[in-house]
């Protein structure tokens, strides 16, 4: 269902059965961490020009993670870690997803 990279891969597959008998699969609901809980390898400020995705193929050696930089940072809005000037937290691969 998700790639092994996805933020919702590791989350359990969960089941609810409508009134109807239909089966409805979804996944467990997804709890963010506080970033002061995620371990960081470095912190970086964000050149002008640098994409989100550029970003995570240098730190994180993967552009599609930009998730864990959301995460590291406490953001949703993971455009607001574009904008030039921006400190961001690298975090650690693989900790704290």
């Amino acid at each position: 269902m998700f790639e092994q990279t996805s933020r919702y891969f590791h989350l359990e597959n969960l089941t609810h059965v409508d009134e109807n008998g239909h089966e409805i699969k979804y996944k467990s609901r997804r709890i963010l961490p506080q970033p002061a809980t995620v371990p960081s390898m470095v912190t970086i400020e964000v050149e002008r020009g640098k994409r989100l995705d550029q970003i995570c193929a240098s730190t994180l050696g993967n552009p599609e993670l930009s998730w864990k930089l959301g995460d590291a940072n406490q953001t949703l809005a993971l455009t607001d870690l574009e904008k030039r000037g921006t400190v961001l937290r690298i975090p650690l691969d693989g900790v704290g997803t």
